[in-house]
């Protein structure tokens, strides 16, 4: 039966900095969903799991033929999908089948939805027949239709299945077991998502109340070793001012007596105090350290709107094309200022070229549009890093604030290391908010964002006083957001 198992392990960075401490993680047969905040190291699990990141100590046993790590992005065909793309055998074209991949797909590779390539990525892997599959956030970009057929696929894997994925339903359709990763370590509860996360809520709520308890405690402890030392010092200082007061009258028995009782009450009062000190230090060791800080600070994100042009886009019968390709045709639609519009339709519909097209032909100032994609490449991420920090101290406060607000360490962008999917998300939607917009584009939005980050930007959206043309299968957040919808399919544009 295959396994994979950690032992005492402590996994770092390329550049040796230490991620994640003495692990010790047994996956059996099943899924087991991987959960945390942005960069708390569940993307560095996988590719520890994977031995495509060393360990610095401790040990990895793989009692498994074949481990294959798939990872969040799929910006060109792996060698997996060009191999499922030119097999003909009965099984590939099942797994073709299953996820509805039609065969002129993978030669243009470019014009396809993130969605199309996600499910040619995953279908690959599956038709490899691996031991040990791992999974980095698979239903990113996937739409409706596209997420059952997967979960379909998903469920008849027999091998040893772990998903990193901040999708809810994924994750309690899917997973038996639970691995949270925070803190610099990765807990395995043998739970499903949902009662996983009650679990962990319940431990958490225990250790809040066992660090008031012992609080409490500290501070009787450290008020009694006070008032000992402040008697230690009395009584010296009453030593002290006996000798000076002595007379030549007194007699040296009565002075011996008097000195012996107050060397006594002194050793005594010292001795209080010494053993409340030792009190307070073993009560500061018993102090839990809490819950793992929150993602997201206690404040609502807030941004100003800029106030311009009362229609933003005015598009008559116009045709979209994409390199030669027509995507969309006789396209009528009007936005105006303070609209809020759901962009819906299957993967590869067009509508991440249409968020394009209206970026472009947007009736307002390039300064005052933005269009923030479903995903930012490395290039693309360290761009953003850079004008971020280009940019003057009182904008840069405010972009690094707004990130803050989503659960972005303000310092992470100025550290140099290179940011997760989810930091660089999170980065882009503050870049975005942080200038004045009069039309924000958003594609895909809560892809690679933890749960409170998609929390906040929704409250955020919600109040916001600017033009939002959202792209996205989050049903809760579309509802939330929008007032109208612009649905996209077989080349048409439909306003619901």
């Amino acid at each position: 039966m295959p396994s994979l198992r950690l032992d005492h392990a402590t996994v770092a960075y390329a550049d040796g900095t230490p991620v994640l401490h003495d692990l010790c993680l047994h996956l059996d047969p099943g899924w087991t969903a991987v959960v945390g905040a942005n960069g708390a190291g569940k993307t560095t699990l996988l590719l520890a799991l994977a031995r495509a990141l060393p360990l610095l100590q401790g040990d990895l046993h793989q009692d498994a033929a074949t481990v294959l790590y798939v990872p969040q992005r799929v910006d060109h065909p792996d060698p997996r999908v060009l191999a499922l793309d030119a097999d003909w055998s009965r099984a590939a074209l099942r797994w073709k089948a299953r996820l509805q991949l039609e065969d002129d797909q993978v030669a243009r590779w470019p014009t396809l939805s993130e969605g199309q390539r996600k499910r040619w990525q995953i279908a690959a892997a599956l038709a490899a027949r691996p031991d040990a599959l791992l999974l980095d956030e698979p239903t990113n970009h996937l739409d409706a239709e596209a997420r059952a057929l997967l979960l379909d696929a998903l469920a008849g894997f027999r091998g040893v299945g772990v998903v990193v994925s901040h999708d809810r339903a994924l994750l309690g359709a899917l997973a038996t077991r639970s691995v949270r990763v925070a803190g610099g370590t990765a807990e395995l509860t043998a739970l499903p998502f949902e009662a996983a996360r009650a679990a962990w809520a319940q431990t958490e709520a225990a250790a809040a109340e066992a660090a008031a308890q012992a609080r409490a405690r500290h501070g009787k402890a450290l008020a009694a070793a006070r008032r000992a030392r402040q008697a230690t010092s009395a009584a010296t200082a009453q030593r002290s001012a006996r000798a000076r007061m002595k007379s030549v009258k007194d007699s040296d028995a009565r002075g011996v007596a008097a000195d012996i009782r107050t060397a006594r009450a002194e050793a005594a009062h010292a001795a209080r105090a010494g053993a409340m000190a030792s009190r307070v230090a073993l009560l500061e060791a018993a102090v839990p350290a809490g819950p793992e800080k929150k993602a997201v600070v206690a404040r609502p994100v807030t941004f100003e709107a800029h106030r311009g042009a009362t229609r933003l886009v005015a598009l008559a019968d116009e045709t979209i094309a994409v390199g030669g390709r027509v995507l969309l045709e006789g396209v009528c639609v009007t936005l105006e200022r303070g609209g809020r519009v759901h962009l819906a339709g299957p993967n590869g519909s067009g509508k991440s070229t249409l968020l394009r097209h209206l970026a472009a032909v947007a009736k307002a100032p390039a300064e005052r549009v933005a269009l923030v994609p479903q995903d930012l490449s490395a290039a693309e991420a360290e761009a953003q890093v850079e004008a971020v920090r280009a940019l003057a101290p009182e904008p840069r406060g405010r972009v690094l604030e707004l990130a803050a607000a989503l659960g972005l360490d303000p310092s992470g962008p100025m550290s140099g290391r290179p940011l997760t999917p989810g930091q660089a998300k999170k980065l882009a939607l503050a870049s975005a908010l942080g200038r004045g917009l009069a039309l924000l584009l958003l594609d895909e939005p809560t892809n690679h964002l933890d749960l409170p980050a998609i929390e906040a930007l929704q409250d955020a959206l919600t109040r916001a006083e600017l033009a939002v043309v959202l792209v996205t299968h989050d049903p809760t957040l579309a509802a939330a957001c929008t007032d109208q919808v612009w649905r996209l399919d077989a080349g048409r544009l439909a306003l619901a």
